[in-house]
């Protein structure tokens, strides 16, 4: 069950689609700036409403192509001041910072992981950019700028990843310390179970 951030109905339904961080890449390609305007004025809409939004999960966001996007757990403000009510600029931010994580990378153990994540960084990277468009006109001074600086940061990260990603050398150098690692991890669960087995 989920509240509505329409004169506080309540909503019964399932929420159609799946959460951020469950997108695949095929779906994530099909999110459209309306959506993702429709996104910033549902933030932006729960927060007019004295409604707050637990940012902290991506389990509470949802993507459908055709229905658009989601949110579950929305909240009262806290009237007796135990629990600091976010900003508009905070809520959008929060909205920027999931749009720039959404997806799920892969376990990076196949050089076919890293074309994949480089694909998924490429399209963070355009999703970033639309939803610095989709606020630009949404938001004035201090909030505006807060989002902007969280698009700006995200967007240097995925960056980043994308030039990495590219880098045949990088991605030989970081597949084998993965390959170490799992090696370890591999032989530290046979030998915390062969202890167990002793017992």
């Amino acid at each position: 069950m989920a509240a509505s951030y329409e004169d506080g109905v309540t909503v019964a339904e399932v929420m159609p689609g799946k959460e951020f961080d469950r997108l695949s890449l095929d779906a994530m390609k099909q999110i459209t700036d309306k959506q993702l305007g429709d996104f910033v004025d549902t933030l932006l809409a729960t927060h007019a409403h004295g409604l707050q939004v637990d940012p902290s999960k991506a389990s509470n966001f949802f993507y459908d192509p055709k229905e658009g996007f989601g949110i579950v757990d929305i909240y009262p403000e806290d009237k007796n001041g135990a629990r600091e009510p976010l900003s508009a600029g905070q809520v959008v931010a929060w909205g920027a910072y999931l749009v720039g994580n959404i997806g799920s990378e892969q376990s990076k153990t196949t050089i076919d992981d890293y074309r994949y994540d480089r694909e998924l960084m490429q399209v963070r990277q355009s999703l970033m950019a639309r939803y610095q468009v989709a606020t630009a006109r949404k938001l004035e001074g201090a909030d505006k700028t807060q989002v902007f600086e969280v698009i700006q940061k995200n967007a240097a990260y995925i960056a980043e990843q994308i030039a990495n990603y590219a880098n045949p050398e990088w991605v030989a150098v970081d597949l084998a310390a993965n390959e170490t690692r799992n090696r370890s991890l591999a032989e530290r669960s046979v030998t915390l179970g062969s202890g167990w087995d002793s017992a």
